[in-house]
């Protein structure tokens, strides 16, 4: 289209200046650039829109887009910035979730600083001992024995209650936190229910009442040493090795201290173990099986030592007899032996078991399970990596398995 000239520059102002504004597709002029009066537009560029302003005031070009622009973005980072203040502020003063790691130390910890001579002073009390007469040496020592028993079982109680006041942690330790915890109430339970029997016994000098006291404390005690073997399990798991009982290897379960009465000695049970069986009860874990007496009737061939021993944990109503074998051959035949009319339903407490069996997810050795003709129940086992067999008998299926599942790997 022809060009119809440029409409007169505004005058400029104290507030305000003209400048050239091009239209769309016209190259951008030179800053400060006014058309001359002669000045025509190059032929090839597009016609400008109609009513364009050829003349705009400086500043106008999209400053006040921009200092908007600029407002919003300060807005908005002045937001990220708040958000982001206040989450950091949230996430420095918010509780961690509690793991097993902090909960064994903080546990530890409490038992460091309550276990003082907690072992000797429960153990001590656990010792047997007429109560005497009012006034004799004797009762004042099993008073002395009882009452720090009694101090002992209270600072047992609070490391318990210092744990359970622990977060409970969130991982996947938390089972074994819990195995720990219940564990230790099920050991300050039964320890509370011997104390107060010793308690008794020691202030109370009538024959009758004295036997009903002592049938307490045995009840009581029965029911520790079961405790305390699921106790020492739970921590030695966790690592807590500040805490009462913590190891296997613990002296003071020594079957000498144990409130029993050792059963009179059978003509062909011998107290004086040779060497064959001097060997195989060290084998033995002492959580499981105690006061083994030889059984050298049993021995020759492929069975070089056999023992009868107590069980730690009650179960069996006959002592289990424990053999060590010359090698696996021997430990086939021998079980083979004892297993003979055995069926297998895969049902142990049933009394109908011939199989394999595990011990941590890796196959131990062979079990077999029945009700004898007697009306008894025997298991009969073998654990493999010893070489040693084992025969236990009891009268009832199902607390006997419940038994064999807490002591079957008998070895240390």
């Amino acid at each position: 289209m022809a060009w119809a000239g440029l409409p007169p520059r505004p005058a400029d102002s104290d507030d305000k200046k003209w400048i050239f504004n091009p239209p769309p597709g016209w190259p951008e002029p030179p800053a400060g650039w006014r058309p001359p009066p002669d000045w025509r537009p190059d032929t090839s560029w597009p016609p400008a829109p109609a009513g364009w302003d050829f003349w705009k005031a400086a500043g106008d070009s999209g400053r006040k887009r921009i200092t908007t622009f600029a407002k919003a973005l300060v807005g908005a980072i002045t937001l990220i910035a708040t958000v982001t203040g206040t989450y950091l502020a949230y996430l420095a003063v918010r509780p961690h979730p509690a793991t097993t790691a902090d909960w064994v130390r903080q546990a530890n910890a409490a038992c460091d600083q309550e276990i003082g001579a907690m072992d000797e002073s429960i153990f001590n009390g656990l010792v047997p001992s007429t109560a005497g007469q009012p006034g004799t040496s004797t009762q004042s020592s099993q008073v002395s024995r009882v009452n720090g028993m009694i101090g002992a079982v209270a600072s047992l109680t609070k490391v318990i209650g210092d744990m359970d006041a622990e977060p409970t942690p969130g991982d996947s330790g938390a089972p074994q936190v819990r195995a720990v915890l219940s564990s230790g109430h099920a050991l300050v339970n039964s320890l509370n229910s011997f104390s107060y029997a010793a308690q008794d016994a020691v202030e109370n000098t009538s024959a009758t009442r004295l036997a009903h006291d002592y049938a307490t404390e045995m009840t009581a005690y029965k029911q520790f040493q079961v405790n305390v073997v699921t106790w020492r399990r739970a921590v030695g798991k966790l690592g807590l090795n500040q805490c009462p009982f913590w190891t296997s290897g613990n002296p003071n379960l020594l079957p000498s201290q144990a409130p029993t009465t050792a059963p009179a000695t059978p003509p062909s049970q011998t107290a004086v173990l040779n060497d064959g069986e001097q060997q195989l009860v060290a084998k033995l874990n002492p959580n499981d099986l105690i006061n083994c007496y030889g059984r050298p009737e049993l021995e020759g061939g492929g069975v070089v030592a056999a023992v009868n021993c107590h069980t730690v944990i009650p179960g069996p109503t006959k002592q289990p007899l424990v053999v060590q074998f010359s090698d696996i051959s021997a430990a086939q035949t021998w079980f083979s032996s004892n297993t003979a009319g055995y069926v297998d339903q895969d049902n142990c407490a049933a009394g109908h078991r011939l199989g394999t069996w595990s011990h941590d997810e890796v196959t131990a050795g062979m079990l077999g399970c029945t009700y004898t003709t007697s009306g008894g129940f025997r298991m009969v086992w073998v654990v493999d990596g010893a070489l040693i067999g084992i025969i236990a008998d009891g009268t009832d299926g199902s607390s006997m398995y419940t038994w064999w599942e807490n002591s079957a790997y008998v070895v240390s």
